[in-house]
């Protein structure tokens, strides 16, 4: 999962993740993508929540934004590094 508003975010595993209000899993780990420009996360999900589906993670007193995405986020074509 990506989280919105680009930048570093102080999570680090563990954190809740929430789907319409209901907590669905928890982090498993969690970093900055330097390639992306986002921090993403790594989070076991029911099936039932697909790519594309507005998530939030619990961020000590706050929820920040994210969205669930593919499985691997890469450029496939090395196009970034290359810019």
């Amino acid at each position: 999962m990506t989280l919105a508003g680009g930048g570093w975010l102080p999570i680090y595993g563990g954190e809740a993740v929430r789907v319409g209000g209901d907590v669905v899993g928890r982090l498993r780990s969690a970093a900055f993508g330097y390639t992306v420009g986002r921090t993403l996360g790594t989070v076991y999900l029911p099936a039932t929540v697909g790519e594309g589906t507005p998530v939030e993670v619990d961020v000590f007193d706050r929820r920040e934004a994210g969205t669930v995405g593919a499985d691997v986020l890469h450029d496939p074509t090395g196009a970034r590094m290359r810019a």
